[in-house]
C-alpha cells in the first residue's frame, strides 16, 4: 500500500515536470527572432556610443535635446563608411566602420527605432512588435 501510494507521488511529481518543461519549449520556439532583436539592439547602441566616443558627438546632425530615428541607409553610411557621399565623410571623417552593413534591421527586414538623449548622454535602441503570421503571409486562417 505504502510502494502504491508512493507511485502514485512519483507519477504525480514527473507528470508535472514535464508539463513544465513542455510548455517551456513551446514557448521558446514561438518567439526566436525576439532573442535576435534584443542582440541586434545592444549591437547597435555599441556602434553609436563607440562613434559617440570616438568623434565625441552623436551620429546625427540635430541639435535637439531628444532625437528619434529609424535606422536608415544614412545612418548605415555614417556608421559603415563605404560610400563616397559628402554628409557620411562629414559625419565620420576617419571613415572607421562601427557596425557590419546591413545589421539595422529586425529579422523581418523593418528598421529599428533609435532614440538619442543629448542631455542624459544616452542612445536607446527598440523594435517594432513582430508581424502575426497572417501579416507575414504564410497562408494560415
Amino acid at each position: 500500500m505504502k510502494i502504491k501510494r508512493l507511485l502514485i507521488i512519483i507519477a504525480f511529481i514527473v507528470g508535472c515536470w514535464l508539463i513544465l518543461v513542455i510548455f517551456a519549449i513551446n514557448k521558446s520556439t514561438r518567439h526566436p527572432p525576439e532573442s535576435r532583436e534584443r542582440s541586434d539592439a545592444r549591437y547597435i547602441e555599441a556602434a553609436l556610443r563607440a562613434f559617440r566616443f570616438e568623434y565625441g558627438r552623436w551620429p546625427c546632425d540635430s541639435t535637439q535635446a531628444v532625437i528619434r530615428m529609424d535606422t536608415s541607409a544614412i545612418l548605415e553610411n555614417i556608421l559603415n563608411p563605404n560610400t563616397n557621399l559628402p554628409v557620411c565623410r562629414e559625419m565620420n571623417p576617419k571613415g572607421i566602420r562601427f557596425i557590419n552593413p546591413g545589421d539595422l534591421t529586425d529579422p523581418y527586414g523593418r528598421p529599428y527605432h533609435i532614440l538619442i538623449d543629448r542631455s542624459n548622454d544616452t542612445c536607446k535602441v527598440s523594435w517594432d512588435k513582430p508581424p502575426t503570421r497572417r501579416q507575414r503571409g504564410c497562408g494560415c486562417n
